[in-house]
Parts: C-alpha cells; sequence; structure tokens
C-alpha cells in the first residue's frame, strides 16, 4: 500500500522501524483494481496500554502523510466483532466521508503509492 522509500524520507527513525513491521486489519479497495480506499484497525482495551498508544499515535502519522483515510473501530473484545458490526460502521461511518474517485494513483499512470 505504502511506498516505503519515500516515507522513510518523511518519518523519524523508530516511526520507520515501526512501519516496516506493522500491519493493518482491512483494507478497503476498488474492486477489480486493487487500489485501496482506506485502511482500518480494530481496537480494544489493549490499545489503552500506553506503548500501543505510542505505536497507534506512529501509524496514524503514517497514513496521514500516505494520504489514506484510515480509521478506528473500538470494540470491547476483537472477538465480539460481527460482520454486521463492521457493516454498519463501513455504511453510517466510512462511506459517507470517503471519495472513492479520489485514488493514491491511477491504474494507467500509477506503479507505487508516494506519501502525498
Amino acid at each position: 500500500m505504502i511506498e516505503f522509500s519515500r516515507l522513510r524520507e518523511l518519518v523519524g527513525k523508530s516511526t520507520w522501524a515501526y512501519a516496516k513491521n506493522s500491519r493493518v486489519d482491512a483494507v478497503l479497495i476498488v474492486p477489480d483494481e486493487g487500489d485501496p480506499v482506506a485502511a482500518f484497525e480494530l481496537d480494544s482495551s489493549y490499545h489503552d496500554r500506553p506503548e500501543i498508544k505510542t505505536r497507534d499515535e506512529m501509524k496514524n502519522a503514517i497514513f496521514g502523510l500516505v494520504g489514506l483515510p484510515f480509521y478506528r473501530l473500538r470494540a470491547e473484545s476483537p472477538e465480539t466483532m460481527t460482520t454486521d458490526d463492521w457493516y454498519a460502521f463501513l455504511t453510517e461511518e466510512v462511506a459517507p466521508n470517503i471519495d472513492v474517485g479520489k485514488r493514491l494513483r491511477t491504474r494507467s499512470t500509477g506503479t507505487k503509492f508516494i506519501p502525498a
């Protein structure tokens, strides 16, 4: 999703080290093309821990630099989230706030993602 060589120039050493090994819980993509539209994290009380909050802040900063909408969904426990919960979140919170026409790249010209 992210062109890491450009990202390295934009973030500090600790954020760079974290970015190389981080992942997201889900990515909304354009069907048949694979272009990302938004990324998602499912947070629980685990994310209230100070060291986890620091990593969450780094991930928020990374997505801010890249320009890809990034959403955090809070749940008591990740195991309790149902498909219906995700669908409700996507339709009520995400869909009204994203422009699927706005892309980080176009299929005809872009071969890599470059942070904004």
